[in-house]
Order: C-alpha cells, then sequence, then structure tokens
C-alpha cells in the first residue's frame, strides 16, 4: 500500500488480490494431485522452496531499502499481539480459558501502543469511520471465507466421494470467479459504489453456502456452481471492502491501515477454521448441513458495520459543511 502511489494502488492491489487468487486457484488441484500420489505430507514440503522463492523475490523487487528509516520496533507491544493471537487460537480451538489471556494481552497491546513512541500498530488510525466500520466487518468476512474454504473439501470427499484431485478442480473453480472480479477492481470501482459491491458480494456468498447446505443434506447436485458463486462473492466483497475503507485514507496513513485490515480478516478467518474443526468434532458430519447455513449468514452480518459508518458519515459531512 505505502510502496506505490494513489494513482497506481488500485492497479498494485488487484494485481496482489489476483496473485493471492492463485493460490486457491493451483493449489487445491496441485494439493489433490500430491496427497493422492505421495500422501498428505507432501503438501506441507511443497511449501518450502515456494517460501524460498518468495523471500528471495521480496528482496530483490520490493523497494524497502530506498525507504526513510524509522524508529526501533516496539517489541513490547509486537509481543503482547503475538501473545493475544496466540491465545485467542488456542481459546477457539482448543480451551475457552484462553480467551481470559487473550483479552488480557489485548487490552494490554492497547494501552501500551496508545503510550509508545514508536507503536507497532498507530492505533489513531482509529478515528476514519469508513476504517472503523471495515475493521469491525473484517473477522467476520475472514470467518466466512475460511471457514468455507475448509469444509468445502471436507464435503466434496467425505460426503459426494471425490478424490482430493477432483475437489481441488471444484475448488479451483471459486478461485477463477474471484480472480476475475479481483482484477476488474478498478473499472468496478469506478462505476460501481463499493458499498453495491459489497451487498452483491454478500447476496452471492450466501446464496452459495445456501447451495452447499443443500449439497451436504442431500449429497446429490452440481458441485461448480457452489464454487463459482463463492468465489464471485467474496471477491466482490474484497474489492468493495478495500474501495470503502481506503477510498479517502491519507497516503501516510495507508500502510497501517492496510495492515489492520488484513490482520484482523485473518484472525477471523482462524477462529473460523478452527470453531468449524471443533463443531464437527462434536457433532460429526451430520451437522455440516446447519454450519454451512450458519455461514450463509456471516457476510451479510459483515455489511452492518460499514452500513452504520457510511450512514454516520453522511449525516456528519452536513455538519461539518454547515461548521
Amino acid at each position: 500500500m505505502s510502496l506505490f502511489s494513489r494513482e497506481r494502488r488500485s492497479s498494485a492491489v488487484a494485481l496482489v488480490g489476483f496473485a493471492a487468487v492463485l493460490g486457491p486457484l493451483l493449489g487445491p488441484p496441485l494439493g489433490g494431485f500430491l496427497t493422492d500420489q505421495f500422501g498428505w505430507p507432501s503438501i506441507f514440503f511443497i511449501n518450502v522452496p515456494l517460501g524460498f522463492l518468495s523471500l528471495w523475490l521480496i528482496s530483490r523487487h520490493l523497494g524497502f531499502a530506498d525507504r526513510p528509516r524509522r524508529e526501533p520496533l516496539d517489541l513490547g507491544g509486537a509481543g503482547f499481539l503475538a501473545g493475544a493471537v496466540i491465545s485467542l487460537q488456542l481459546g477457539c480451538g482448543h480451551d475457552a480459558i484462553f480467551l481470559v489471556p487473550a483479552g488480557l494481552l489485548a487490552a494490554l497491546f492497547v494501552i501500551r501502543e496508545r503510550k509508545a513512541r514508536a507503536p507497532t500498530v498507530d492505533l489513531s488510525v482509529l478515528r476514519h469511520r469508513r476504517l472503523c466500520g471495515t475493521l469491525i466487518a473484517a473477522p467476520l468476512y475472514g470467518f466466512a471465507l475460511y471457514a468455507s474454504l475448509f469444509l468445502a473439501p471436507l464435503l466434496l470427499e467425505r460426503r459426494l466421494g471425490l478424490s482430493a484431485a477432483h475437489a481441488g478442480l471444484a475448488m479451483a473453480a471459486g478461485a477463477v470467479a474471484g480472480g476475475a472480479f479481483i482484477l476488474g477492481a478498478r473499472p468496478l470501482l469506478a462505476r460501481v459504489s463499493a458499498h453495491t459491491l459489497n451487498g452483491a458480494g454478500a447476496l452471492l456468498f450466501a446464496a452459495s453456502m445456501l447451495l452447499l447446505a443443500r449439497l451436504a443434506f442431500h449429497p446429490a447436485g452440481d458441485i461448480y456452481l457452489p464454487q463459482i458463486l463463492r468465489g464471485a462473492g467474496t471477491g466482490l466483497l474484497y474489492v468493495g471492502m478495500n474501495g470503502f475503507a481506503f477510498e479517502d485514507m491519507p497516503d501516510g496513513e495507508v500502510a497501517t491501515s492496510a495492515s489492520l485490515f488484513y490482520l484482523l480478516r485473518q484472525l477471523g478467518g482462524s477462529a473460523g477454521v478452527a470453531l468449524c474443526a471443533l463443531a464437527l468434532d462434536r457433532i460429526g458430519e451430520a451437522g455440516m448441513p446447519a454450519t454451512f447455513a450458519g455461514l450463509a449468514l456471516a457476510a451479510p452480518l459483515a455489511l452492518v458495520p460499514m452500513a452504520v459508518a457510511r450512514r454516520e458519515r453522511r449525516f456528519a459531512a452536513p455538519e461539518a459543511g454547515a461548521a
């Protein structure tokens, strides 16, 4: 976000988003092939050379060395944040008692960051209403996105009896649809409001989850349409939420704001996967239809805080003009 000018930022974000979509596009078919041929541990080993390649490309092509030096990192704040994240994950996936230290460490993190000379996260960006609404919505979006990515292969393989490779191809159909909308981010935002894109994305995602719930209840039907709708819905939400949060953001605050958005989205995703795994352990696969039906509510619920922020700003604008 901070390495590109405002004029080039939307194109850069779209390309980065498309690159992120290549993972769900290429990963499931490749993972299915590796699992069928060499066993499931092979899907972890493939990440080692890819990780080193990514580090080399970042160090070679991104101009971090040309940026001005900043204050040293606030290691205390970073430690509180890391502890809160780990405790939250343990609380969702293992024992709810870990939510207590998660809340305590999160509170210590906020207190520390408000006093730190060079905070790990500059919380002053929270004064932007649109960003606040999007940050509240981000965990719900991540919850729905990653929980559906976790559950869909289990549905396709266990309930419908598909091979890992076939299930991977079905998952890739969603990535194609999502990538198409993310690549069209700039022309979409130029013609349609971010609020409209978010609404359309939430509607498509909810429809895909209801179709998957029907498949889980009655294992017969089209396996590709729900994946295409899921990919299209998450792609539209990605474009709409970025456009809504960062449209009027000052250049100097974009990097911190984007980091908070992606952190909270990832935390919501981690919690979603952990809670879905816990639910399957407790109630078994018989509860899969209800789980998908529940996920259908997550994306529409994510629209609520953004709608509130949009409404507050609409009412605040005439007052500011009068003042």
